[in-house]
């Protein structure tokens, strides 16, 4: 495998990890419906960081991607809710009907 490829790989894996660190603490949502993930503007970052913290500190799977790297766990976080719309696709669909009745 190249080395391209591996980096790529790995960047997705943090990717996943972020999202999940932050929907366990609501974070990001997801939709049951639809099977969208959705930042619903809470801004609960700081349980976000505390939580990621602790999984590092105990040295959880879930986090063995950093690599103890707190800082590149905290700002993938932290990037991660910019790639999410404020609604979930069902919700934004919904408006979008209603808006043209």
């Amino acid at each position: 495998m190249s080395l391209a490829k591996r980096l790529m790989e790995e960047l997705e894996t943090r990717h996943e990890i972020a999202v999940a660190i932050a929907r366990r603490v609501g974070l990001l949502e997801h939709c049951d419906t639809c099977d969208d993930v959705y930042d619903p503007l809470e801004g609960n970052f700081d349980d976000a960081y505390m939580l990621a913290n602790h999984l590092i500190t105990k040295g959880d799977p879930l986090v063995e991607a950093f690599r103890g790297d707190r800082r590149a766990l905290t700002d993938a976080i932290k990037d991660v809710t910019q790639n999410y719309g404020e609604e979930c696709y069902c919700a934004q669909r919904l408006a979008k009907l209603l808006a043209e009745d």
